[in-house]
């Protein structure tokens, strides 16, 4: 190994597969010969502002020869110095927060005031009369927990929901009697563009938990839908009439018009707009919501006659309007699915849910400028080493001492099933979340680090780590500095 530059002082630790090496190179002597180690060898700089930290595979068994002709090791990546310890300290973030009942349904957090920060929302649900939770607008991260209402009934908490308000069904199948729902809801930011395919992405749309409903019970409506050619004007859901007219392709007889499932039929009309139409009935004094199984692309909703909307792929559900009673037996939709027809692409699956409103919330509103206040508390807590293991739903502080750069740092995080949210002395410089696969795809630069401006001398690096559900228990690995 021959390290250019290395400035006074460098270290080379070989491990932790192998044997530990730890080998002291300066500008006089920048190279070294590494035998003994097998697995990864760490390069590191003591001076933060010129801080180097390469990883690489080593084979302790390959030649000398073999491993000079390696052009570049490969896994190189720029390097950082770890901060080893940290003080921890319980983040219970709402126990003196104000809460606030509400009767008709839950509110935004922008209407409790909250433009910038978090909430939590808390309901009752049966589950003996539920088989699911549905909610629709919940945004942006939504961390959920299910709490027994009986004495010793253990709680669950839920993978996060992070989908710009996409439709999320909750399973209360393995659940009986009645259950806490407790949401604890964060905002990422606000939409300064429209996008239509998304609640939360849409200009002007608002924060919270959105509309919640109790699903008392699913029919699956996939068959027994007429189909027929759409009006030719803007895949309005209007039917055209019969398919045999002369205006186009036509089959024998001008009977009554085909009845398929959902998408299920072959015809000559290949990207002709093509309706789906049928009739469901849901029990009386409950909603609805149409939900598609199978979507592959945007399909036009027309219920009741109404002019239609756009269901996309990324968001397959709709929830009805109020619909009058089809002789006290319950309620009565129409509704009429229309999308260019393309017989090689498989049929959807249909189901209607019935929906009973969620309607009593008990709300707790945090700003951002609260917590940036409780970040740079003092506290004391309890040294210990990283990696920091905590459970899944818990909050928890930590400060860390951090070395003097009059140019500012890089922070690199590095755990799994974390969700990380960073201050410098009381100002807040962002979130991470890490090794979580309900963490939505992030572009535009490195998803796990920060950034922060000057360091004066005695700042306090303050992190609060959020343990996520998933397939790991949750744990921040490591917290390393470079620079900018």
């Amino acid at each position: 190994m021959v390290l250019s530059g290395c400035g006074d002082d460098a270290t080379v630790d070989g491990g932790p597969a192998g044997d530990v090496v730890r080998l002291t190179l300066d500008a006089t002597r920048p190279s070294a010969l590494v035998t003994a180690a097998a697995g990864r060898i760490v390069v590191s700089l003591s001076t933060v502002a010129d801080a180097t930290r390469h990883t690489a595979p080593v084979d302790a068994r390959r030649s000398r020869h073999d491993a000079a002709g390696a052009s570049s090791p490969v896994g190189t990546q720029r390097g950082l110095v770890p901060l080893r310890t940290a003080r921890t300290t319980p983040a219970r973030l709402y126990d003196d927060v104000s809460v606030s009942t509400h009767d008709d349904s839950a509110p935004s957090l922008e209407s409790l005031g909250v433009y910038r920060g978090r909430g939590r929302y808390r309901t009752t649900v049966h589950a003996s009369a539920a088989e699911a939770v549905l909610l629709v607008g919940a945004s942006d991260i939504v961390d959920l927990r299910l709490s027994g209402a009986a004495p010793g009934t253990a709680d669950e908490v839920l993978p996060s929901v992070a989908r710009f308000g996409a439709a999320h069904l909750v399973n209360l199948g393995h659940r009986h009697g009645d259950l806490d729902l407790t949401a604890d809801v964060e905002i990422w930011g606000h939409a300064n563009f429209d996008d239509h395919r998304l609640p939360a992405l849409r200009l002007g749309s608002l924060r919270g938990i959105g509309e919640a409903y109790a699903v008392e019970s699913v029919i699956d409506v996939t068959a027994g839908w007429e189909v027929a050619t759409a009006h030719p004007e803007g895949l309005s859901g209007d039917l055209a009439g019969d398919v045999s007219e002369s205006s186009g392709p036509s089959w024998p007889g001008r009977g009554p018009r085909p009845l398929r499932t959902l998408g299920g039929w072959s015809s000559t009309r290949l990207g002709a707009p093509l309706s789906c139409t049928r009739s469901v009935v849901v029990p009386h004094g409950t909603r609805a919501a149409l939900r598609l199984h199978g979507q592959t692309r945007p399909v036009h909703v027309a219920v009741d006659g109404h002019p239609p909307v756009v269901v996309h792929p990324v968001d397959p559900w709709l929830v009805l309007p109020d619909a009058p009673a089809a002789n006290g037996s319950g309620a009565r939709h129409r509704l009429a699915l229309t999308w260019p027809h393309d017989p090689s692409q498989p049929g959807m699956r249909a189901e209607i849910l019935a929906l009973r409103p969620l309607t009593t919330w008990e709300v707790a509103p945090l700003t951002e400028q609260s917590l940036d206040e409780r970040a740079a508390a003092r506290r004391s807590g309890t040294t210990v080493d990283l990696p920091v293991e905590l459970d899944a739903g818990d909050d928890l502080w930590l400060d860390l001492d951090v070395p003097t750069s009059p140019t500012g740092l890089r922070l690199q995080l590095a755990g799994h099933q974390v969700r990380v949210t960073a201050w410098l002395g009381g100002r807040s410089l962002g979130r991470v979340w890490l090794g979580d696969q309900a963490r939505p795809v992030v572009s535009g630069g490195d998803p796990e680090s920060l950034w922060t401006p000057d360091v004066p001398a005695g700042s306090v690096l303050t992190l609060l780590v959020h343990g996520t559900a998933g397939d790991l228990p949750p744990r921040l690995d490591s917290v390393a500095l470079s620079a900018p």
